[in-house]
């Protein structure tokens, strides 16, 4: 948002590892190796016009999948018994995204079109903040 806006040298700092690219399917496409790092997220119809009204829906719908309602289930039914379906009658369909994914994805994005005014570092760890707003911080959560 800041570099829509015109601002420059904008520099993100994020403790997280760098993620995979969003068709690395070696990776969104491995269950069984990935499994730690397939947090699902659902993106409704107010999350989808969020990321449309930045661009990026585009690029999203390539790397998720659709879901046509909710499946539910009930304890006391046979396993292969009909399993009833919510939510079909919106009026949106919801995009389902691996966390990581859809960070990639927005990472993707902003390399592309801000590569001049934004930079991104993984620094996996933690960032710690020094200075006065620190120990204003430290105060607060003292008491």
């Amino acid at each position: 948002m800041l570099a829509r806006r015109g601002y420059s040298n904008i520099k993100v700092f994020e403790r997280l590892p760098e993620p995979p690219a969003p068709n690395d399917l070696s990776v969104w496409g491995n269950f069984e190796q990935a499994s730690e790092r397939l947090y699902m997220i659902g993106l409704n119809g107010r999350g989808q016009a969020v990321l449309r009204n930045l661009g990026v829906m585009d690029r999203i719908d390539a790397a998720s999948s659709l879901v046509l309602g909710r499946l539910d289930w009930q304890p006391d039914s046979a396993p292969d018994g009909p399993k009833p379906t919510y939510y079909t009658t919106r009026t949106y369909k919801t995009r389902c995204i691996q966390r990581d994914r859809l960070a990639s994805c927005l990472l993707q994005e902003l390399r592309e079109k801000y590569a001049g005014v934004v930079s991104v570092t993984f620094t996996p760890g933690v960032c710690r903040r020094s200075g006065a707003r620190a120990a204003q911080a430290a105060q607060r959560s003292a008491g």
